[in-house]
């Protein structure tokens, strides 16, 4: 099976401002991720895994109403520019992904699925003190079950999520 892996965008378009790592190009990255999309598209995988940091949303303006409009706009044009990706995507989001917004624009896409005879489940985990990850009940269960489990396919192990402490 042939797998692109792409991450860590921080995208900001509708959001202001830039991510606080200028070296991340977040103002750019609408341009440079439709590139990458052609780039992936040539290659024909069967799967594309987006591991998290899609958007850069300020921690310090988190639930704003004008910040939340603007986080799922840039949600909306990451979709928008993944569209013409015609492999299943398996997604997360990463700790300056807003939730909830990640949820309402990606939430259609199954968390668990099969690729080629493969399963492919994935997990999101919850940001807790000093960045680090923590899967949360019903998830935490659901990750056990499918390491535990019987499955006749062949089974992907779910990425480690990583939350790096950047700020």
């Amino acid at each position: 099976m042939k797998i692109a892996h792409i991450s860590d965008f921080h995208l900001r378009h509708h959001l202001p401002g830039t991510s606080t790592a200028s070296f991340r190009l977040s103002r750019r990255m609408p341009e440079l991720l439709g590139a990458v999309v052609d780039q992936i598209r040539a290659e024909e995988p069967d799967l594309v895994a987006i591991t998290g940091d899609v958007v850069d949303h300020p921690f310090f303006d988190m639930h704003g109403a004008d910040a939340m409009a603007q986080g799922e706009q840039d949600l909306r044009l990451v979709a928008e520019i993944l569209q013409p990706l015609s492999c299943p995507l398996g997604i997360v989001y990463g700790n300056p992904d807003h939730p909830d917004l990640f949820r309402k624009v990606f939430g259609h896409l199954p968390d668990d699925f099969e690729v080629a005879g493969h399963r492919v489940p994935s997990f999101c985990d919850e940001e807790v003190k000093h960045n680090a990850p923590q899967r949360p009940a019903a998830p935490r269960e659901r990750f056990l079950a499918a390491l535990a489990g019987d499955e006749p396919r062949r089974q992907l192990p779910p990425p480690p999520r990583r939350l790096a402490p950047e700020r």
